[in-house]
């Protein structure tokens, strides 16, 4: 699993001044938009060097391949898209030096990819006072609860997890849950959102421990939750603790189906819950609520090609195919080209608004995957819904999308057993806080 936020060291703010210096500078080499027929460019702003030099890796790939698929429809509004690379090394004072850099030099920026979460609460502030569209796909949660116009987010941050859980087990008609959680950071990070939304959707939660790590046995956790009678079990822990727990709970005959989050992912995990429970009851009970990845359907096959066709800068482009992290930043790019087109300018302060235009789900609008479809219909006068590799999107107020989750079921390749919407998550949130 890919963390997003690993490593992060403390935020560096930058100046006033300097602020003002990189905004002026900005405007006086007219940065932003593009003259007639010139390419326009969109950066990929996130780390390439450092610790987490693979946020950068995945960011980038998905846009080359957006590059291509709207270069080969005829470019936005004329124009010839460029990508290109920003380093923030992963490192707030370095992203803020890079950010000042990039909005200084590049001409014809008409939207970035990024900031990541190492960064993005030190450089979001300066990409939204210099007026260009930022899809930041970290997991800073904060972000989600601020007002700037030119901040965008297509994947789930790190408080939606929970809600996801919540609504699968709802779906399942599972009215009594418990949660069970290791004390760390990334496992706690799911329990609000399974507290507030459980109760949301009429179901209760009736146990909500968190458990220390890699314990000899946990006989007193286990009497816990076989006395609060729940009809399954929320998860995320390490596989050393899930093979003790899981093996003592079902030692005590109080086996119940297992929902586990995307930090449950991987052959370690599995290894450990077929220790404790055995291969059979392994696959019966144990479920995973996870962003989800699309690998087949129209926009996929759309990206597919695109990232085999797509020049690019690495040797085996195929090892994005079902990556959501690669995906997102594709859909971005698109989202952005398409709202250009629906604006009828390449110029950020004008087509931000049109993101909205372009991705809300209402009454006859037309769905399009692909770019090309987009500007069709656009030609026709048509309003438009792009439904992308990632899913559709639900901005709320503070333009973040909780994306696309699924429920899988272990396998050699996971098995989907169903989608969970943008809108589905988006609705559910706003239910579980509303006041």
């Amino acid at each position: 699993m890919r963390r997003r936020g690993a490593g992060r060291r403390p935020s560096t703010l930058m100046t006033l001044s300097a602020v003002l210096i990189a905004i002026s500078t900005l405007a006086a080499t007219g940065g932003v938009g593009g003259a007639a027929g010139s390419p326009v460019e969109i950066a990929t702003f996130n780390p390439f060097s450092g610790p987490t030099a693979t946020f950068g890796f995945y960011e980038f790939s998905g846009c080359p391949p957006a590059a291509y698929q709207m270069n080969k429809a005829g470019g936005i509004l004329g124009h010839q898209v460029k990508c290109s690379t920003v380093d923030t090394r992963g490192d707030p004072a370095d992203a803020v030096l890079a950010a000042q850099k990039m909005l200084a030099t590049t001409k014809n920026l008409v939207g970035v990819l990024g900031p990541s979460s190492d960064e993005d609460t030190a450089t979001m502030p300066i990409l939204n006072k210099a007026g260009v569209p930022s899809f930041d796909n970290g997991g800073t949660v904060a972000l989600c609860r601020t007002h700037y116009k030119y901040f965008w987010r297509t994947l789930p941050a790190d408080n939606i997890s929970g809600f996801a859980l919540a609504l699968w087990a709802h779906d399942k008609r599972y009215k009594r849950t418990a949660a069970v959680f290791a004390n760390d950071v990334s496992a706690e990070g799911n329990d609000p959102g399974v507290v507030k939304g459980v109760p949301a959707l009429g179901d209760k939660l009736v146990s909500n421990l968190s458990l220390t790590p890699d314990q000899t046995s946990y006989e007193t956790e286990i009497q816990r939750i076989a006395s609060s009678h729940p009809q399954a079990v929320f998860t995320e822990m390490d596989p050393q603790t899930a093979r003790v727990f899981f093996g003592e709970l079902k030692q005590a005959g109080d086996l119940v189906p297992i929902i586990g989050t995307a930090g449950t992912v991987g052959p370690e995990f599995m290894k450990a819950l077929i220790a404790a429970l055995g291969k059979k009851d392994a696959k019966k009970y144990y479920t995973i609520v996870y962003p989800y990845a699309l690998t087949s359907g129209v926009a996929w096959r759309a990206w597919d090609a695109a990232l085999l066709k797509a020049p690019g800068e690495y040797k085996n482009p195929a090892q994005f195919a079902d990556n959501s992290y690669s995906e997102a930043p594709f859909d971005d790019a698109i989202i952005m080209g398409l709202a250009m087109v629906a604006a009828h300018s390449v110029n950020p302060a004008v087509y931000n608004k049109d993101i909205l235009k372009v991705t809300t789900a209402r009454t006859g609008a037309v769905v399009v995957h692909t770019f090309a479809s987009g500007v069709a219909a656009l030609k026709k006068g048509k309003q438009i819904q792009y439904v992308g590799v990632t899913g559709d999107f639900a901005f709320n107020q503070y333009h973040c999308s909780p994306g696309l989750y699924a429920a899988v079921t272990p396998s050699r390749k996971y098995s989907l057993i169903k989608q969970l919407s943008a809108k589905q998550l988006t609705n559910l949130v706003k239910k579980a806080t509303r006041g």
